[in-house]
């Protein structure tokens, strides 16, 4: 813990060093610094909040879905499993490799990234 935060000290002053350095203006690397201090905590928050999440569901259906600029052109297309939940909620995650319809995919408390399990 201590580690991580002194690094983050050492990567926040470099931050603040490189933007004075490139515009010659304190309060613009201080603003610099700012948002990225906002950004950072954005990030723990969001990746605490996955960690935190628990549940196990089976996949229903997978979709293939296009993405689309401002203009209406396909950009893209993702391919998303469509989870039913053991309480009963639904979730769409990205699908991965060798998924199928009936899978059983699992998000363990404490962990960032859920899986298929067998």
């Amino acid at each position: 813990m201590i580690f991580s935060a002194i690094i983050y000290l050492i990567i926040l002053f470099a931050v603040i060093v490189g933007m004075f350095l490139y515009t010659g203006e304190l309060s613009t690397a201080l603003g610099v610094a700012a948002i990225f201090v906002i950004v950072w905590i954005a990030g723990v928050y969001y990746q605490r909040k996955l960690k935190n999440e628990e549940w196990i569901g089976q996949i229903v259906d997978i979709k293939n879905e296009d993405n689309y600029d401002d203009e209406g052109h396909v950009v893209g297309t993702h391919t998303y499993a469509h989870l039913r939940l053991s309480n009963g909620k639904k979730k769409k995650l990205v699908s991965q490799n060798g998924w199928q319809i009936g899978d059983t995919i699992q998000k363990v408390k404490g962990e960032t990234f859920y899986r298929k399990i067998d």
